[in-house]
């Protein structure tokens, strides 16, 4: 799935240093079968999740909806870490956390807001954009999938008009990147995070991707995480679904 060859020098050599490797003295070619190479024989270090068990906190410990955790599953899932779920009330105190989902680090370390828990799994596990720039274009995917969340809430309404204004921002990503991804060369937190959402909003509600957004949803589709939490019936035809049924609907005029 990644495009090699088109990375770039400095990208490139901070891919070697992730996995602990020197880079120096190499010619680009020399980088690309380097990277390659490290690729092929297991994750870089880090890519273990430091050894620990991550812990995610959220109601009904994902048994009856998944809402706001969505993308933190695809996260966990891809990065093949060891995790648990328990409930949103089991969360450790005295953190600056206020609202589900929550995820304590292996480190102890504890987050909310799901963005924010998806960036850090994506650091931690080789999910995040390489470059200076990348980093900050993959943020602006991930906050714009918070927005899209907030507004097909069932309780939000979802404007159709307005969904199909943020797929457009996907599309716009996905012409930027030129390589299949939102952001960079390869698969990020910023894919893991938006797709179920995306998913759901072209499923569910009706709005029409792109071409390049289709292309994308199809490629997702096909990744570890969504395979595995398709085995999970978590996200799939009567398995545990993204908004349960019980949620108040606003109503409209």
């Amino acid at each position: 799935m990644d495009d090699l060859p088109q990375w770039s020098v400095r990208e490139l050599k901070a891919e070697c240093a992730r996995f602990g490797v020197s880079s120096e003295g190499c010619t680009k070619d020399e980088l690309v079968a380097l990277v390659s190479r490290l690729r092929a024989a297991g994750p870089p270090p880090q890519a273990a999740g430091h050894g620990g068990v991550y812990t995610l906190y959220y109601y009904t410990r994902c048994q009856e909806l998944v809402g706001r955790s969505h993308g933190i599953l695809m996260c966990l899932e891809e990065a093949g870490v060891t995790y648990e779920i328990k409930e949103a009330q089991e969360v450790p105190r005295g953190h600056s956390t206020f609202a589900p989902p929550f995820l304590q680090m292996p480190d102890g370390t504890v987050l909310s807001q799901q963005a924010v828990i998806c960036a850090a799994i994506g650091k931690t596990n080789g999910l995040y954009p390489k470059g200076f720039a990348e980093e900050f274009v993959g943020m602006n995917v991930a906050h714009n999938t918070t927005d899209l969340f907030t507004e097909v809430h069932p309780m939000a309404g979802g404007d159709a008009r307005r969904i199909a204004k943020w797929f457009s921002t996907y599309e716009a990503a996905l012409q930027n990147a030129g390589t299949g991804y939102m952001v960079g060369h390869s698969l990020t937190y910023a894919d893991l995070y938006a797709y179920q959402l995306v998913r759901y909003c072209a499923e569910k509600r009706g709005a029409k991707p792109g071409p390049k957004l289709a292309a994308w949803l199809a490629m997702m589709a096909q990744c570890k995480a969504s395979k595995s939490l398709a085995a999970q019936n978590i996200l799939t035809p009567g398995g545990v679904p993204f908004m349960p049924p019980w949620l108040p609907k606003r109503e409209t005029s």
